[in-house]
C-alpha cells in the first residue's frame, strides 16, 4: 500500500505475511477476514529534494536539520528508529515538509532556541518559540515560521 502524507511525504505499507502463517491453519477463514486482522508494517521509502539543494540549518541542538532548494520546498529531516531486517536501527529521514514556496528557495536559519538565562519565573511572562526558522526565496523576501505544535508532538516521538 502506498499512502500520501498531507506534507507531500510518501509512506510504503507491506503485509507482514509471517503472523499470517499460523491463521492460515484455518480453513475457514475468508480472504477479506485475513486482509482485515493482517498485520501490516510501514517501511522506508526514498524521499528528498528533487533539484538542488542550496542551504541547510542544523537545529541548535542537533535534533533536527532543515534543508532549502530550488525545488521550492523547505524539508524537515530527523533521526527515525526503524526496523530492518529484525534490527533496529537509526536513519535520518524527511518528516516534513514545512515549507512550500512559488520561488526557488535560496537559504535557511534556524534561530529561536531559548537559553538558560532566558527562562523566566514568571508563569504569565510571554515566551519565544523554541523552535523558530527564517527561510529566503529568489523573491528576495525573508519569512519567519514557528513550529506548529504537531510538528513538536512528531519530533518529541521520534
Amino acid at each position: 500500500i502506498v499512502g500520501h502524507g498531507y506534507g507531500g511525504s510518501l509512506h510504503f505499507w507491506t503485509q507482514d505475511c509471517s503472523s499470517q502463517e499460523e491463521e492460515k491453519k484455518d480453513d475457514d477463514m475468508m480472504e477479506e477476514d485475513a486482509l482485515v486482522s493482517a498485520r501490516w508494517v510501514a517501511n522506508p521509502c526514498v524521499t528528498g529534494h528533487f533539484r538542488s539543494v542550496e542551504d541547510l540549518a542544523w537545529d541548535p541542538e542537533g535534533e533536527y536539520l532543515l534543508t532549502t532548494s530550488s525545488d521550492q520546498t523547505t524539508r524537515l529531516w530527523s533521526e527515525v528508529s526503524c526496523v530492518v531486517n529484525g534490527k533496529k536501527v537509526c536513519r535520518w529521514m524527511e518528516v516534513g515538509r514545512p515549507q512550500v514556496h512559488g520561488y526557488d528557495m535560496t537559504s535557511i536559519a534556524c534561530i529561536g532556541r531559548k537559553s538558560n538565562h532566558a527562562q523566566s519565573d514568571d508563569p504569565t511572562a510571554e515566551k519565544e518559540p523554541q523552535h523558530r526558522f527564517v527561510s529566503g526565496a529568489d523573491e528576495k523576501v525573508l519569512r519567519v515560521f514557528d513550529a506548529p505544535a504537531s510538528t513538536l508532538r512528531l519530533l518529541h516521538t521520534l
